[in-house]
């Protein structure tokens, strides 16, 4: 089943933003074990698009990940080399906020998540924004539907985002 999930990027001189929201009938936010919670990730291909957008293909072609779950406060950094490779980086670098916003329909409701981060990778795990074109893809995790862990829908090729490096350097 798909999802629509809608992102829009900005830059300013120093970070980069990405926001994301989709609609969403219950807000789940519960991590029990017979409820899970909502979630949304953004997958960055660290050395270009010849890697798989299912997790990164080896060590040598890695994903950056960041990861916001509605049972935690914040995003999670990561990086992942493959399946079952996914690992929390040292430099928790990326910074979010989140809100559900609950309409008198509950199918109009919906979460909204902004993450951001320097311009500046802090390691050579974290993607890298001084290219003008970024691989990217998503993922969402719909609680609602018991979906978690590597249950979850998602874009299925990579995206390539106009990261407007080229704009902010005068190119």
């Amino acid at each position: 089943r798909g999802k629509h999930l809608y992102f829009q990027p900005a830059r300013t001189s120093e970070r980069f933003y990405m926001r994301l929201r989709w609609k969403d009938a219950t807000e789940d936010r519960a991590n029990k074990v017979d409820a899970f919670g909502d979630g949304v990730a953004v997958q960055y291909a660290v050395n270009g698009a010849d890697t798989s957008y299912m997790m990164g293909s080896g060590p040598e072609k890695p994903v950056n990940i960041w990861y916001w779950r509605a049972d935690q406060p914040g995003v999670e950094n990561l990086v992942a080399g493959g399946f079952g490779s996914t690992t929390m980086l040292p430099e928790q670098s990326v910074s979010g906020d989140s809100r559900y916003v609950s309409e008198m329909i509950p199918q109009d409701s919906e979460w909204q998540v902004v993450m951001s981060r320097p311009l500046e990778p802090a390691s050579e795990h974290e993607i890298s924004f001084a290219n003008a074109e970024v691989p990217v893809s998503f993922a969402v995790w719909q609680g609602s539907d018991n979906e978690r862990d590597g249950n979850k829908r998602v874009t299925h090729t990579w995206i390539l985002l106009d990261t407007g490096a080229e704009d902010a350097e005068g190119g």
